[in-house]
């Protein structure tokens, strides 16, 4: 198993270069008036590969084995590879010129202070904390508990719920695509906070699978809304040099504090898995009425 741990430690670093350089390289590529498309698309196709990428490989793995499995997936890499070579040149103009902020250190102290003085960018990384938060544990812990043991619904009933999450996501983001940003960025990040709260809380007290189904493809939507409109929010007001080390911000703020979460929300569950919904979605809502309480967070477009 030692090479399965090493392995997936490669893979978690390399995703924290790659997760930001997806979103900062947008920008870089479509036209201004095109980021709320091309994220919608960036999102769709993210949905579209954790819906079918698993069938896929089960079709590998039924057919040829497991080692083909991982084999077709270094093949997809490397196609990949050759599609980013395609993409514009982003490097500086003089080669081997020593970066303004200096080392690794000081640019990402530089990123740190340049998204703490801008409020817009402080909120928006403070709400995708809390909610992030709230949802990672709600999702990952309580939607097996919930399954397995109140709907009695086992592994199918749980794939249901997450398909139906994918499902509201994708429509969100694409409603996102088609449909021009809301002027008020700060009341439409307050409104998904509050749908999101309500949406969640609702997936913990419904009695059975079909509503918890309902409720958790309703919630998806406003996922799919915010990561597009949100993601395209902070793009636009991020100057281009701090592209990268802001997303990579958004990401810290979005996974860092997933273990913490997963951790107190076993906890939680164990005594009552209904309180740990509850808790995740008054932890939104709070979210969302406390951003609506501060006029800088209201006045944002």
């Amino acid at each position: 198993m030692w090479e399965v741990y090493a392995i997936s430690i490669v893979f978690g670093v390399v995703d924290a270069f790659f997760m930001p350089a997806r979103q900062s390289i947008l920008p870089k590529t479509v036209a201004d008036h095109e980021l709320e498309p091309g994220n919608a698309v960036l999102n769709v196709t993210m949905q579209a590969s954790i819906i079918l990428g698993p069938v896929l490989g089960g079709v590998v793995v039924a057919a040829f084995g497991t080692g083909w499995a991982f084999a077709a997936d270094a093949v997809c890499f490397a196609v990949g590879f050759l599609f980013i070579l395609w993409l514009p040149s982003a490097a500086r103009a003089a080669a081997g010129a020593k970066h303004p902020d200096g080392g690794l250190g000081g640019q990402i102290v530089a990123g740190f202070r340049y998204a703490w003085a801008d409020i817009g960018i402080r909120v928006l990384l403070i709400v995708i904390a809390v909610v992030d938060f709230a949802a990672n544990g709600a999702l990952g812990v309580g939607l097996p508990t919930l399954a397995h043991g109140r709907f009695d619904a086992g592994a199918t009933g749980l794939g249901i719920l997450f398909a139906a999450w994918g499902v509201g996501a994708t429509a969100g983001a694409l409603s996102a695509g088609f449909v021009p940003a809301p002027k008020r960025f700060g009341w439409m990040t307050v409104a998904l906070c509050v749908w999101l709260g309500i949406g969640v809380a609702v997936v913990g007290v419904v009695p059975s699978l079909a509503p918890a189904s309902v409720a958790m493809g309703l919630s998806g939507i406003a996922t799919g809304v915010i990561n597009t409109y949100g993601i395209s929010w902070l793009q636009r007001r991020t100057d281009p040099s701090m592209q990268g080390r802001v997303m990579s911000l958004v990401m810290l703020a979005s996974m860092g504090l997933t273990p913490v979460a997963y951790a107190a929300s076993g906890a939680i569950a164990d005594v009552n898995v209904t309180l740990l919904f509850l808790v995740s979605g008054g932890m939104m809502l709070a979210c969302g009425l406390g951003a609506a309480a501060s006029r800088s967070v209201r006045s944002l477009r």
